[in-house]
């Protein structure tokens, strides 16, 4: 069953009850964990965690860690199976399932409380209950009836049964034709976090690392992905604040105390008064709807595509600081007042606008001990609380001073700031396989991509930090340029980026192939799990956890830039009817990292792209213990990421016998004996031909 709310109906529920967290190795699931683990912290949940790769090990996970356990929280994992079936739970345990993976299974859709899905997507076309369960209670006497009349009536039923039969066939086959991801996880988690008054930092970034995995995965179509970024964007924008930065020092008049006191709290006060009404100008109610989106002319998601452009041109320009501070007011302005007088005046006003200036509307303290007894003078007790205003000042938004995600228009290349721009280039699997790497003419290619861009060789192939400063500051331009003279893709997406106070950015897209790659690696399969975690901590304690997943990443695409080119290069693309197919043999290139099912479907999307024809594409790779792995990718994978293997695979070995294993939670990724793998793949040919 779906639950109405997420935050009665699911957090609600947790709060002071012990929890077993089965959370499955994906980037998605890894960043999910990461905000729940931040609530439960807040809120004093006592958890398990155990990471999961498969449904077998998710039955062994909840049999071994279910004891005197009455909440149980899947991510990415769960969803598309019967999970009362398969797990046997007792009849109070309560299962809360966030996964992406879709098309949920209809058996959780319709429980009765056991099973509860945090999340619907609008884009599950889920059939009625009457249409896929039936009760034949009635029909349980029909061999007693007799007479004529009674044998046309039994007739009938069963007619009816064998024409319902075959509609619930219809239906349940076009609700599991194809698998496909709905909204990240981490979404719905963040959302959580926001409804229970949690959200930070830490949970923003997560988020960002999801929603860039699926983005960098082709999981979900441009316009879907936006969508579920939206919301996220959105926040950012609204506590966007670039302006803040550490407080200047005391000016000389200050710092050498060649003022009083009071005189030089009078000189600076113009000061003071254009900076508060400079500060924090980003606060300030959103603008009305325009008209296409006031009087509903446009679809939501349509209006949404329209507006993006003028959106990421919006985030570039903006500047919060630029605004005309107001006139003085007429006390001031005609000087019918001294102005140690006037600063008294207006000090009441000025705390209560200080006090009240901020969203988050907090109640101001009351009055200290020496302003409520009146034991100062006006003028004395404003000097004596000057250095105590000065520091609330300097301290006023620190979670802006440290660490913040922010939306920018970045280049869509992998780990470029800290690695070589030219290595950047020749790994970036939406660019390089347009390049053609795997033919003579490649590193040409790669010079002529460089030169066009005004780039020096000599520069280009030097760490990205050690780059010109101007070469680094025009990059984006200077790609975008070049990429559209040479017919390339768009270079250029609207980016998620962590910035921090004498640090250097980081970028999503680096964060979330580091984690896929320390997911699998060669390291066991937990602590590859908490290094992930430790790397999305914002608070800099991650930060060897951090290094290790953009050295794993690194290698990683390595080694897949490697095997895509060695298999185009020797031409080993193999058409069989309606797909092509390609096998990675043991001990070749990159054939290590190709044992995980990211890197091996990374693989065969850049394969896909390189070779013309756009028909689906299978990879196979060896697995060990004479098992190989094997996994579809759908043609225009970029804006129809939609996959019908799934049940093709489940099909085609029901027709041939081999012995499939079906335990990926993935569905469009199955293991087999590689001995068997010819005879699949003929039952597959005859099967889409």
């Amino acid at each position: 069953m779906f639950i109405d709310d997420i935050k009665t109906d699911f957090y609600d529920v947790l709060l002071g009850n012990r929890v077993l967290l089965l959370v499955h190795c994906d980037v998605d699931a890894v960043c999910t964990c990461k905000i729940l683990q931040e609530l439960f912290k807040c809120d004093n949940i006592s958890y398990t965690l155990v990471p999961v790769g498969g449904i077998s090990e998710l039955k062994t996970a909840y049999e071994e860690n279910s004891e005197e356990i009455k909440y149980v929280v899947l991510i990415n994992c769960g969803g598309t199976i019967d999970l009362v079936d398969i797990l046997q739970p007792e009849e109070d345990v309560v299962f809360f399932v966030l996964d992406s993976h879709k098309p949920t299974d209809i058996c959780n859709v319709y429980s009765d409380g056991q099973v509860r899905l945090v999340h619907k997507d609008s884009e599950e076309n889920i059939p009625n209950f009457d249409d896929i369960f039936r009760d034949d209670e009635e029909e349980e006497n029909e061999e007693q009836a007799s007479g004529m009349e009674a044998l046309e009536a039994m007739v009938e039923k069963r007619k009816e049964r064998r024409a319902w039969e075959e509609r619930r066939h219809t239906l349940m086959f076009n609700y599991t034709q194809f698998s496909y991801y709905g909204k990240p996880s981490a979404m719905v988690a963040l959302e959580v976090s926001w409804r229970a008054s949690r959200g930070g930092t830490g949970a923003h970034w997560a988020a960002a690392v999801a929603l860039t995995a699926h983005q960098a995965s082709h999981a979900r179509a441009p316009a879907a992905a936006l969508l579920d970024a939206h919301p996220l964007h959105r926040r950012l924008a609204a506590t966007h604040h670039q302006d803040h930065q550490v407080p200047p020092p005391l000016p000389p008049h200050q710092a050498s105390h060649a003022r009083a006191p009071a005189a030089a709290l009078l000189d600076a006060h113009p000061l003071h008064r254009r900076l508060a009404a400079t500060h924090h100008q980003d606060h300030q109610v959103p603008p009305p709807l325009p008209p296409h989106q006031a009087s509903h002319a446009r679809a939501p998601a349509a209006a949404l595509l329209d507006a993006h452009p003028l959106h990421r041109r919006l985030a570039a320009t903006h500047h919060q600081d630029h605004q005309v501070p107001p006139p003085l007011p007429p006390h001031q302005a005609s000087h019918a007042r001294a102005p140690a007088a006037a600063l008294l005046d207006a000090h009441p006003l000025h705390r209560r606008l200080a006090a009240t200036h901020h969203q988050d509307h907090q109640v101001p303290p009351p009055l200290p001990p020496h302003q409520a007894s009146h034991a100062r003078a006006p003028a004395a007790a404003l000097l004596d609380a000057h250095p105590l205003h000065r520091r609330l000042a300097a301290t006023h938004h620190q979670d802006h001073q440290c660490a913040h995600v922010v939306l920018e228009n970045d280049v869509w290349l992998p780990l470029y700031r800290s690695w070589t721009l030219e290595a950047a280039l020749r790994h970036a699997p939406d660019i390089a396989p347009y390049l053609k790497l795997h033919t003579l003419a490649g590193d040409a290619r790669v010079r002529q991509l460089l030169a066009d861009m005004g780039y020096p060789v000599s520069q280009a192939r030097q760490s990205f930090g050690a780059m010109d400063v101007e070469l680094r500051r025009g990059l984006r331009p200077a790609l975008e340029a070049a990429a559209a003279r040479l017919g390339l893709p768009p270079p250029a997406r609207a980016a998620l980026l962590l910035r921090a106070p004498r640090a250097a950015p980081r970028a999503a897209l680096d964060l979330a192939l580091g984690v896929t790659a320390l997911l699998h690696h060669s390291m066991p399969r937990g602590v590859g799990f908490q290094h992930a975690l430790a790397a999305l901590d914002v608070s800099g304690r991650g930060e060897e956890s951090f290094t290790l997943a953009l050295q794993a990443a690194r290698a990683a695409l390595q080694a897949t830039a490697a095997l895509a080119n060695a298999t185009l290069a020797a031409r080993a693309t193999h058409l069989a009817g309606p797909f092509g197919y390609f096998v990675v043999q043991e001990g070749s290139a990159g054939a290590g990292w190709a044992r995980g099912a990211a890197w091996l479907a990374a693989a065969a999307r850049w394969v896909s792209r390189a070779r013309p024809g756009g028909a689906p594409l299978l990879a196979s790779a060896p697995r060990g213990d004479d098992t190989c792995l094997l996994l579809g990718i759908p043609p225009n994978y970029d804006d129809e990421p939609r996959n019908l293997f799934g049940a093709a695979f489940e099909q085609a070995a029901s027709r041939c016998g081999a012995s499939v294993q079906l335990d990926y939670v993935d569905s469009w990724v199955v293991a087999l004996p590689t001995a068997q793998r010819p005879q699949f793949l003929d039952a597959l040919t005859a099967l889409l031909a």
